[in-house]
């Protein structure tokens, strides 16, 4: 994201501008002016800017905020896996399940290789105590995504540990720092 040119900067140089009558310069002035307002407000028009604002939100723990921006970003695209997997994330930590499990749901429903969406529906599951479940999505979040599987690893270390499964759960965390 760019940052807005601060308002100083337009202040000091319209003063300068003022001063020695350049006209040229007033006309550069205002066309800065418009540019930064033009992309300062682009990240808030697009899917994937809502969606950045969503996640810039809920690291703020603002929550409610960050829910509506998601909002925002699938009513721009409702096949944008990532704002539904980010809102069942935000709603999940507000403790609101049924909700989160439908987002999780409705992004693995458009991209069923988005290993994302497996993984944090399968932590769901996991506080849900469904942990036979939990597993199952682990695995396929592995699966998908073996480049980087090291947070379902992590995860599925997790459950098998709340199943007494101490081996395996000892294999799993193993695998998830490799």
């Amino acid at each position: 994201m760019h940052e807005a040119i601060p308002t100083k900067f337009f202040v000091r140089y319209a003063n300068y501008m003022n001063r020695v009558g350049c006209i040229r310069g007033k006309i550069i002035l205002v066309l800065i002016g418009v540019v930064a307002l033009c992309i300062s407000a682009l990240g808030q028009t697009t899917t994937k800017g809502w969606n950045s604002k969503g996640i810039d939100l809920a690291s703020e723990d603002k929550y409610d905020d960050a829910i509506q921006a998601f909002d925002k970003a699938i009513e721009l695209n409702s096949s944008y896996t990532d704002a539904w997997d980010y809102k069942g994330q935000v709603l999940l930590i507000q403790g609101k399940y049924n909700e989160a499990i439908k987002c999780f749901d409705r992004a693995i429903e458009l991209n069923s290789s988005y290993a994302p969406a497996w993984n944090d529906k399968g932590f769901f599951l996991y506080i849900q105590g469904k942990y036979g479940e939990a597993i199952k999505c682990f695995d396929k979040a592995i699966e998908l995504n073996r480049s980087s599987p090291e947070r379902a690893w992590n995860n599925k270390g997790i459950v098998l540990e709340a199943q007494g499964k101490y081996d395996e759960a000892i294999q799993a965390f193993g695998r998830a720092i490799v």
